[in-house]
Formats: structure tokens, C-alpha cells, sequence
């Protein structure tokens, strides 16, 4: 879910400028797990709740990665994970919550945040 709020900082227009978004098995494109809870959150979790649907009509206003993998039991369909405009990193192998153990994810954080470290240890 934290990719999912993530995503509604970037569209606020009052947020401070986001650089580069990475996600991490967001279900951007929601996920069937989200009918079996219960409250807001899990509602707005839901395949084609208006949340997820207002965010979809918005276009990225920052580079992004999301990160995903096909081995998701939590986020169903898995490939809701992937977000169209974002290069997409696929980690096979590793569970929803054990995704943030893979090596590929580091990589990839490493490889968006390197530039944004260049440039604070140069100001």
C-alpha cells in the first residue's frame, strides 16, 4: 500500500518535488486479496475502486520504478505490480514480503538514488 500512497503524494499539488518514485509490490492496479478486508483501505485496494482508478488518470509527474514480482500471493493478479509509465523491474523468486530481500531491488534502488546522492554531496 505504501506505493499506492506514495503515488497520490506525487499528484498533490502542494508536495515537495519527487524526484524519482519506486514502488515495491504495489498493487497499482489493485488486487482480488483487498474483498477480503475490511475498511477504507482495503476498499480503496479493491480491482476498479475510484482511488485507484482516479490515480490511473493521471499521468506521472516524476520518473518512476516499480518493482514486482510474480511470486505475489498478497497482490492478485501479481502483474498488478507493474505500473505502465514506470520501468518495470520483475523479481522472481521471492514473496511479497520477501521481495525487499532480493538483490535486484537493491540495485534498483541504488541505481535511481545514486544520482540524487551525487548531487547532494556536490551542494
Amino acid at each position: 500500500m505504501g506505493g499506492i500512497i506514495a503515488r497520490l503524494a506525487t499528484v498533490q499539488p502542494d508536495t515537495p518535488r519527487i524526484t524519482h518514485l519506486v514502488t515495491i509490490s504495489s498493487p497499482h492496479a489493485g488486487t482480488w486479496s483487498a474483498y477480503l478486508g475490511i475498511g477504507t483501505a482495503a476498499h480503496q485496494l479493491r480491482i476498479g475502486s475510484v482511488v485507484l482508478q482516479g490515480l490511473a488518470s493521471k499521468p506521472l509527474n516524476c520518473p518512476a520504478t516499480a518493482i514486482w514480482t510474480p511470486d505475489d500471493a498478497l497482490i492478485l493478479p501479481p502483474t498488478s505490480g507493474k505500473l505502465a509509465e514506470a520501468e518495470t523491474v520483475a523479481v522472481s523468486g521471492y514473496t511479497h514480503f520477501a521481495v525487499v530481500e532480493a538483490p535486484a531491488v537493491e540495485a534498483a534502488i541504488l541505481r535511481v538514488a545514486m544520482p540524487s546522492l551525487h548531487a547532494v554531496k556536490s551542494a
